[in-house]
């Protein structure tokens, strides 16, 4: 990690501070003499740049090295097309992020190159030949996947990944596919996502399977760190990645499974009810309503609406106001409305399955 500074502000020479205290200092300058040292090796500037625009005066984030700002660079190269960033400060990076080990055919597949901080009119640009042919702005923190045939076609795509730079949110994901004819096509988009979509594993045809997260369950029923995870599938439809039921359907639960998560709710349940709940603001327990949610995702809704039931205290009111309250929220769902299993609901639980 980059930590420490050589700054010129207006001739003095600043030396030995963190750096993103040193952008901060400088963010009144209109020019700005930045050296970053590696903590092992204290002696040698690593890069050196000179900014010749008004620096932001905000930077977040851990930036990893070796690091040096530049207003433009370039990201990626395939054929007759390039993707890079401009109008931004930006700190490049060689390294790569690693998915799970048993991920062979994806591993090092994602190229980390881009930190960008807090500058509104940041771009990131695909070009052809030197053509502009697609421009993204308004965001920051760009992350773009090495171009490969992700969809089974023969063309490579490229997965561009941007983040608003708040504290959950938002990510926003793009895949072009970049046709030699220099026409890219955007095929996949999800706009301001709690949760950015990432490869599970290529299937058989050769196609990119996705993984995501129901946005819809965000800070529901009441805080970010309480929010049940809504898994879902994405397979290549033909003409996109969208919803596939059968992948995101998960093994049917045996009864020794059922009885702990039931004994688990109740005794939360319980701790909640020591602590004063539950209230209006949580009226269950995460150990009740999380393996709740993931069962309706998963294709067993009458195990859900079952545990729903067996998992609330008799003692406790409010589980018909609850059980509506979370159909509220698959309503809302983009994904669980396409589910084949969604029109068992709470009312008629107990009709066949």
């Amino acid at each position: 990690m980059v930590r420490i500074a050589h700054v010129r502000l207006a001739g003095v020479m600043i030396t030995h501070i963190p750096v993103a205290l040193a952008l901060f200092v400088a963010s009144d300058y209109s020019r700005m003499e930045l050296s970053f040292i590696l903590p092992e090796e204290a002696t040698n500037p690593v890069h050196r740049l000179v900014l010749d625009h008004q620096p932001p005066t905000h930077v977040g984030g851990t930036h990893p090295i070796p690091a040096c700002l530049e207003r433009s660079a370039t990201l990626v190269t395939t054929g007759d097309y390039e993707v890079s960033m401009r109008n931004i400060l930006y700190l490049p990076t060689d390294r790569f992020v690693d998915l799970e080990s048993s991920r062979k055919w994806w591993e090092n597949a994602y190229e980390t190159r881009g930190a960008v901080v807090n500058y509104e009119d940041s771009e990131l640009v695909i070009s052809w030949r030197g053509k502009e042919r697609v421009r993204l702005s308004g965001l920051h923190c760009w992350k773009v996947m090495k171009p490969r045939d992700l969809n089974g076609n023969g063309v490579p795509e490229v997965l561009i990944t941007s983040f608003s730079g708040g504290a959950h949110c938002c990510d926003s994901q793009w895949i072009y596919e970049l046709w030699p004819t220099g026409d890219p096509k955007l095929i996949f988009h999800e706009p301001y996502m709690e949760w950015s979509a990432d490869v599970h594993h290529v299937d058989d045809q050769g196609q990119a399977v996705f993984i995501d997260c129901d946005d819809v369950f965000a800070y529901w029923p009441y805080s970010y760190a309480g929010s049940p995870a809504a898994i879902v599938y994405l397979s290549w439809d033909g003409d996109t990645w969208s919803l596939d039921a059968e992948l995101t359907r998960i093994p049917r639960p045996d009864e020794a499974q059922m009885l702990l998560w039931q004994l688990d709710a109740r005794a939360s349940f319980r701790a909640m009810m020591d602590r004063g709940g539950p209230d209006k603001f949580l009226p269950a327990p995460f150990e009740l309503y999380a393996p709740v949610v993931k069962l309706l995702y998963g294709g067993h809704p009458d195990l859900a609406w079952r545990l729903l039931e067996s998992g609330w205290l008799p003692e406790v009111d409010g589980l018909s106001e609850f059980a509506s309250m979370l159909e509220g929220q698959l309503d809302a769902s983009p994904y669980y409305r396409h589910l084949p299993w969604q029109n068992l609901r709470w009312q008629n639980r107990n009709d066949p399955f």
